[in-house]
């Protein structure tokens, strides 16, 4: 069975659809596709259950709450970037943005309703993570700051709303254009986030058990034991 390369599918999309179509629609999906990964492991690590949380928290709470923070709203950038407007600024200024609403100039005035309840369901949708980009991740608005306005809620049941929105964009392209479907569920190789997790669960067990045999050689009086096992290399422990 060949196996076909990530130009060999840019390449056959531009085939059937044209240079723009074809290549703007792959290039939406890849970013889709992308983003959707990014929330694989998001979900993944902090909202599959209680354990794997546990887990994080017992490597390092501090970090991986940054990470929790940093990879949330980087969806919420993500979906963003994916639903702009196709051009923003003005004048001299103005500058053209790659988006899904870019897809509508090639329907070639038709499926005018169908567009229009997609877009307008996509923009129910997507609200939230504009309030978030524009007053707190992108700008910091200083009424929020100042506690006298809210942000919308932010949620992942609103998250997986907004990636349904999306989606149900590039399939309706795809099904009008195509005749195709498309799996958007991103299928990642051994070295996913589960291993990572794994590497973390390994790690924190065999310190548990370099502590227990700290201990015991204190206990013994076994210095070189001890220090032996407490050192670790410098490129490891050094801090900026």
């Amino acid at each position: 069975m060949s196996h076909q390369t990530a130009e060999d599918a840019r390449r056959e999309l531009i085939a059937q659809l044209g240079d723009g179509f074809g290549g703007d629609l792959y290039d939406l999906e890849q970013e889709y596709i992308n983003l959707r990964i990014v929330w694989r492991f998001y979900r993944s690590f902090f909202a599959t259950n209680s354990e794997r949380v546990e887990l994080l928290n017992k490597a390092s709470g501090l970090y991986f709450y940054m990470i929790e923070q940093l990879k949330f709203e980087a969806v919420l950038l993500g979906i963003c970037r994916l639903t702009d407007p196709v051009e923003t600024g003005r004048g001299a200024g103005i500058k053209l943005n790659l988006t899904v609403r870019r897809l509508e100039q090639y329907l070639d005035g038709g499926f005018v309703d169908e567009w229009s309840e997609m877009i307008t369901q996509l923009d129910a949708n997507i609200n939230f993570a504009r309030d978030w980009r524009n007053r707190k991740i992108a700008h910091s608005s200083y009424d929020l700051q100042k506690g006298q306005v809210k942000l919308e809620g932010a949620s992942r049941e609103k998250v997986e709303a907004a990636f349904d929105a999306i989606e149900e964009i590039f399939r309706f392209v795809r099904r009008q254009f195509l005749d195709s479907e498309m799996i958007f569920e991103p299928i990642l190789t051994f070295e996913d986030e589960v291993r990572v997790l794994e590497k973390l669960f390994d790690g924190l067990e065999v310190e548990r058990a370099n502590q227990e045999a700290l201990e015991q050689a204190l206990s013994e009086g076994n210095f070189d034991d001890f220090e032996r096992l407490r050192s670790k290399p410098n490129w490891l422990t050094e801090r900026p």
